[in-house]
């Protein structure tokens, strides 16, 4: 049996205690281990990347024999897995992220008139791919005609062409027609999905929560019919449990975009909002709309948090895309949709949010209380007692712009000229089998490379200027492959020139690094504990701030969080950000020295930052401030996201682990890199 390995998260810690597991899982886990064919697609590229588009896995039929009997539930091809935790011990667990397990979603959309919902589907295809959320679900809440295509068009686009699609169970079909929705189902692949073809969202929600082992958020930024509908729904062969006994059992919290906070009638966002009144347009669109958003508010089992019309409207994104690529699917459906200067943010903010799943982190603050929707839509809360909260920004409207396009501008660079497309997450990798370095592409070729010692479960970047070999001596190189399996780095577009192909600088592969060459990666969220190792070679001492890693927002003025540099004279030196842009500064213990290949190791984590020269131990750390910015930025290979400083010299070998390391793990990673 051949199916899909879904590892949620970033993937297994070593020596990992399975907690948090069921038995069937841990089953499954124990059978793959023991299994060699199996063994290949834990291999950690795939694991890590924690992404249902994870390869194909060929099971030997006793595991998957065993699996079955333990209760392992290989639904559409897919067996899910929890995300195993980290080692119990003290000592042990300070060297690792503790990065949450992917948390179960659905993901409910009207996908109507407002293009904001597809900015929103690609921030959440984003998060799937970086282990926040395991997507079961994605429903339509309102029916026309181009609806299941376009969404699934857009979600294929961004590496999720199996997405399980529902629509309402009761037609729901708003005034309007959407602008984007015809073009975007008829020049994208996707799998020619009609209403007629789909299930209904009561049948799949109520499956995906029956079958859930731990509790599935939901998340709806269109219309509440398919939540009401799910709450009012009776027992049936799917569950003995009726919608609202299901919902209490297995709903964590349902995320709401709409209303308008502390009342709409004070707020007034009619008009603006859709509805011609004192009420929001999610809540008003329609009489089912109203009926829905009566009921949910009030009979809803299991926490709320909502964000108001007043949230999104003044936090402009999407303006960026038609810069990036003219054939970029959401692109396109911006400009289709009139919204080429941008859309507020509505429905990406309350996606970002949901997936984060921490008001605090994602930068908000909460007021508890109960929400009630009375007659025509209209909303108030009352501050108190209640499971219900609703958010309230913290922070001004541009540093949610800069997260918002930094994730919506992902995919929307060309491909390099080496390039050809890898369809399983939409990415571009090194046109030579043997050099893409996504998935499970050549797994056992960098055995030697990834050993356990080297903490290659957490490690979430690993560039080697071998890998850019095909390009020939002295060759231009557009692309960097990643060895950990996420995207690699790729040339900005435009760009001024690359980086140089070295096939021997002083007995070693290198690239060569030359003032305005620099390399961007995925939208990066940063983790609390990280760790960052170059191998680099200086011909001579830099006589200006040279940065060889950063972290910084895409659009040049926002978050700033970490700068991996050498400094004149040769030091070494690591700044990190907090949140109000507080720099915090550490000098490495020592000078590089020219004409050599040397070791810069970064550390950082929540109470302090370091900067150490190879295995020589500690340099004196320096505390890092309260506020630890661990937002979304662009991670820049070869320069500052924001203050240039090119990196101008040579580099062998990167790796950035999400843990931090100690100094004996530190000699063992120096010891593995080659």
């Amino acid at each position: 049996m051949t199916v899909r390995l879904l590892v949620p998260a970033y993937g297994k810690q070593t020596n990992a205690l399975y907690t948090g597991t069921t038995a069937a899982e841990r089953a499954l886990i124990d059978a793959g281990q023991a299994d060699e064919n199996l063994a290949a697609s834990f291999d950690y590229p795939a694991y890590l990347a924690g992404k249902s588009m994870a390869p194909a896995v060929a099971f030997t039929q006793p595991a998957v024999d065993a699996a079955t009997a333990a209760g392992v539930v290989f639904a559409d091809g897919v067996a899910r897995v929890a995300r195993v935790a980290p080692p119990a011990s003290a000592v042990d667990s300070q060297t690792y992220n503790q990065i949450p397990i992917a948390k179960p979603m659905i993901w409910d959309t009207d996908w109507w008139t407002d293009v904001d919902d597809v900015g929103a589907a690609r921030i959440l295809a984003w998060a799937e791919r970086v282990g926040l959320v395991d997507v079961r679900a994605v429903g339509l809440d309102a029916n026309w005609l181009y609806s299941p295509g376009s969404l699934d068009a857009v979600l294929r686009n961004d590496g999720r062409p199996d997405a399980v699609m529902c629509k309402p169970k009761t037609a729901h079909v708003p005034d309007g027609a959407p602008v984007y929705q015809r073009n975007v189902s008829i020049n994208y692949p996707n799998r020619s999905l009609v209403n007629a073809n789909l299930p209904d969202a009561v049948t799949v929600y109520r499956t995906v929560l029956a079958q859930a082992t731990r509790s599935v958020d939901i998340v709806c930024v269109g219309y509440l019919t398919n939540i009401h509908e799910l709450l009012n729904s009776p027992a049936d062969a799917i569950s003995p449990l009726t919608g609202a006994q299901l919902v209490a059992a297995k709903v964590g919290t349902l995320w709401v975009m709409g209303g308008a906070y502390p009342s709409s009638a004070a707020a007034g966002p009619g008009s603006a909002g859709g509805s011609g009144g004192a009420a929001e347009n999610n809540f008003a669109r329609t009489a089912q709309s109203i009926a829905a958003a009566i009921n949910v508010a009030a009979n809803w089992p299991t926490p709320i948090t909502w964000m108001g019309y007043e949230v999104g409207v003044t936090v402009v994104s999407g303006q960026h895309l038609g810069f990036s690529s003219s054939t970029d699917i959401v692109a396109n459906a911006y400009n289709l949709n009139g919204a080429s200067g941008g859309r507020p943010s509505w429905d990406p903010m309350m996606t970002l949010l949901a997936c984060t799943g921490d008001p605090t982190l994602a930068g908000y603050t909460t007021v508890s209380g109960k929400n009630v929707v009375a007659a025509g839509g209209v909303n108030t809360f009352t501050a108190g007692a209640g499971n219900h909260r609703y958010v309230v920004k913290a922070k001004a409207d541009g540093w949610y712009a800069n997260q918002l396009n930094d994730l919506m501008l992902l995919t929307t660079q060309p491909a390099p000229p080496s390039a050809a497309r890898v369809l399983q997450d939409g990415f571009w990798q090194a046109l030579a089998l043997s050099n893409r370095k996504l998935g499970m592409a050549q797994p056992s070729a960098f055995a030697n490379r990834t050993t356990a010692t080297a903490d290659v479960e957490n490690l979430l970047f690993q560039v080697h200027a071998s890998d850019c070999a095909e390009v020939g001596d002295a060759g231009s190189v557009s692309i960097i492959p990643n060895r950990a399996g996420r995207i690699g780095f790729r040339l900005p577009a435009p760009n001024g020139g690359m980086a140089t192909y070295v096939a021997n600088k002083g007995g070693k592969t290198a690239l060569n690094f030359a003032a305005n060459n620099f390399y961007l990666t995925e939208a990066f969220r940063q983790s609390l504990y990280m760790t960052v190792y170059a191998r680099v070679w200086f011909d001579t001492l830099p006589t200006a701030n040279q940065t060889l890693l950063s972290c910084d927002s895409n659009s040049g003025n926002g978050t700033r969080q970490f700068h991996a540099k050498v400094i004149p004279g040769g030091i070494q030196q690591i700044v990190a950000f907090s949140q109000t842009g507080t720099a915090s500064t550490d000098n490495g213990p020592a000078s590089v020295v020219t004409g050599a290949w040397v070791d810069l190791v970064y550390r950082l984590r929540e109470s302090d930052i370091e900067a150490l020269f190879g295995a020589t131990g500690a340099s004196g750390a320096t505390a890092r401030g309260a506020s630890v910015c661990a937002n979304t930025g662009i991670l820049v290979l070869g320069r500052s996201g924001i203050t240039s400083e090119q990196f101008v010299g040579f580099l062998h070998e990167l790796r950035v682990y999400q843990s931090w390391h100690s100094d004996a793990q530190i000699g063992l990673v120096i010891a593995d890199m080659d």
